[in-house]
């Protein structure tokens, strides 16, 4: 009996505990080695005048694993081919309705992601990124991928106690800060994340207009907009309760 229902469940392509450590071994291995070819990167949200950009190696991915297997459902597909190449499909589907899919290709022999696909709930692709070809093998970065977002409990609280009022939609966590700079001013951005999809919150002294995707409140001297494909009225809601802002206790004295 359990011989069948494990049979049943790789035919069905349902994921089981190997082969969520197969995908997370082979994005870990990415951060430090990547195919050499030509990569095609489609971005539909946020929109641009250039949806379409060509560049030599795949962007990283923001992959959070505890968080995504919290966050995530796996399924798999082998037997798709990428640029030419065998490749098997990680298939990540949310839990939560606020959160988009993922579509992850891992090549077969490299065991590496060589393509990935960021969609809504309802299937519209978001962003899309895939090598076209490859023009060598496998090679090993000279400088390994040092992944800058990452959960830290104390990071949360220390910013939800500076932004009272900021409430992360369900599954998002804090998962980093950063100064930066905003039309010449300086600039904080904060990310949430649900270990794939990430949103900057941002906070300056100058705003931007409310658009698709993009919602806007002002608090005393300071902006803070949010940017996501999220339902309009659950985007307002990470920031419309927003009481104070408190810039200097979001970072640690020397961060």
């Amino acid at each position: 009996m359990v011989k069948a229902l494990l049979t049943l469940l790789m035919l069905s392509g349902a994921a089981l505990a190997g082969d969520w450590q197969d995908l997370l071994k082979a994005v870990q291995k990415s951060r430090s080695h990547m195919p050499a070819g030509n990569v095609e990167v489609l971005v539909v949200f946020p929109p641009s005048n250039k949806p379409v950009k060509m560049r030599k190696d795949l962007p990283q991915l923001n992959f959070l694993p505890g968080l995504v297997k919290k966050n995530f459902e796996l399924d798999w597909k082998d037997s798709q081919v990428i640029a030419g190449r065998n490749t098997t499909m990680y298939t990540l589907t949310p839990r939560n309705r606020l959160s988009n899919a993922w579509v992850i290709w891992v090549d077969d022999e490299w065991q590496v992601p060589v393509a990935y696909q960021q969609q809504d709930l309802d299937g519209t692709t978001l962003r899309r990124v895939s090598f076209q070809h490859f023009t060598g093998t496998l090679n090993k970065l000279e400088k390994p991928y040092k992944q800058k977002l990452g959960y830290k409990s104390e990071i949360e609280k220390r910013v939800l106690r500076a932004m009272p009022g900021l409430v992360p939609p369900q599954p998002y966590r804090v998962v980093g800060i950063r100064r930066a700079v905003f039309q010449d001013v300086p600039s904080i951005e904060v990310y949430l994340s649900d270990g794939l999809n990430v949103i900057p919150v941002v906070i300056a002294p100058k705003g931007v207009q409310e658009a698709e995707g993009v919602a806007v409140v002002r608090l005393d001297q300071q902006f803070v907009w949010v940017v996501a494909k999220l339902p309009p009225a659950e985007l307002l809601r990470i920031i419309r309760h927003l009481t104070d802002i408190k810039p200097e206790q979001i970072f640690n004295p020397g961060e």
